[in-house]
């Protein structure tokens, strides 16, 4: 089984890049957004609800014309198996893969930590705010994720007694996770063996 190195990183920091182009690792960029909705007709509560909200205020269409096109729309709910599929998916593929990416939402990093799963987390420094707020619109972030994470910066870079893994990584401006921090993270030994998990 190969030992796997999880990374939580903050966005921007080049998951998707290094998963796409680093050729020597095999890497898995989880999405957590994959995880927790699911795509489904909507059930029966559901179709009595939007003829109550259709039925509240006037519309050029009959209610049983609107609730026939309603019932054949893929509506996404929540997960009711998130995060644990969410976890369990990353547990599967640890032996399998040489690298997996997550995103470094403190709740994602809670998660590895109650599943004691090793992870490694890479924020760039504080001073490179300017240059991440450029990475986003670059990227095409909506103009309110981009405000969130402005307005969340000073907090997510440097939280209090949060969990960070075995080793926290900070990336300067100009830097990206490329493959020399893979390299060091699996010879300081931050791979997560996959005969032990």
């Amino acid at each position: 089984m190969k030992n796997t190195l999880i990374i939580s990183a903050y966005t921007c920091c080049g998951k998707t890049y290094a998963s796409e182009h680093i050729k020597d690792y095999n890497i898995l960029d989880v999405n957590i957004y994959d995880f927790k909705t699911i795509k489904r007709l909507p059930n029966e509560e559901e179709i009595e609800k939007e003829r109550q909200w259709w039925e509240s205020s006037l519309h050029l269409m009959s209610t049983e014309a609107h609730l026939n096109q309603f019932k054949q729309q893929i509506i996404s709910v929540d997960n009711p198996n998130f995060p644990n599929n969410f976890i369990q998916y990353i547990k599967e593929n640890i032996g399998k893969v040489d690298v997996v990416f997550v995103d470094s939402d403190i709740r994602i990093r809670q998660w590895l930590n109650e599943a004691k799963i090793k992870f490694v987390t890479v924020y760039p420094w504080n001073s490179c705010l300017p240059e991440w707020i450029g990475r986003m619109y670059l990227q095409d972030y909506p103009d309110i994720i981009i405000r969130n994470k402005i307005n969340g910066w000073y907090h997510e870079i440097y939280p209090v007694k949060e969990p960070y893994g075995d080793q926290l990584f900070r990336l300067s401006c100009g830097k990206y996770i490329n493959e020399r921090l893979i390299d060091d993270c699996f010879i300081l030994g931050y791979g997560v063996n996959g005969g032990k998990q």
